[in-house]
């Protein structure tokens, strides 16, 4: 839009095919709001409620701002979308990184339990004493809830979202 007016770049860009339908669809409607005669803060503005995004919203309002300081649209427009890419690349680089927790969190809850099979399986008798007495019984099943609680705790946490 250096060049260009923002009617322009708004034609240039609501027709990308990389652009979601609803994407295209809300460009559309500003584009037509802008080409009939409505301020580019106010088509932005009008179709902002209509949007499920945060970021949207905030570029509404920060091209309303701009507008009435008499900042350059274009310079902001950029601004707006390196911004919006940054955040979203960052996003993806948490959830990436939370994954890798999960996964290792997970498999971490299950080798415990892997381990005390393979010792059943290869010698029984090699857990004869801890079912001998009462007692014992007692501490062998305190250390199962303890190893489940830890479980259900690493279940719990790997369920939680980046926002």
């Amino acid at each position: 839009t250096k060049n260009d007016s923002v009617l322009k770049a708004l034609e240039d860009v609501k027709d990308y095919p990389s652009f979601s339908p609803k994407m295209r669809f809300i460009l559309t409607k500003i584009y037509t709001k802008f080409q009939y005669g409505d301020s580019i803060e106010n088509a932005f503005l009008e179709v902002a409620p209509e949007v499920p995004s945060e970021d949207f919203y905030k570029a509404a309002l920060t091209i309303a701002h701009d507008k009435q300081l008499g900042a350059n649209l274009s310079l902001s427009l950029n601004q707006i979308a390196t911004n919006t890419a940054d955040e979203s690349l960052r996003k993806k680089n948490a959830k990436s990184l939370l994954a890798t927790g999960v996964t290792t969190g997970k498999i971490m809850s299950v080798a415990p339990y892997a381990i005390l099979i393979y010792l059943f399986a290869a010698n029984g008798s090699y857990f004869d004493d801890y079912f001998a007495s009462i007692q014992n019984q007692i501490t062998f099943a305190g250390i199962m809830m303890f190893m489940s609680t830890g479980v259900f705790v690493v279940q719990k946490i790997s369920r939680a979202e980046i926002k």
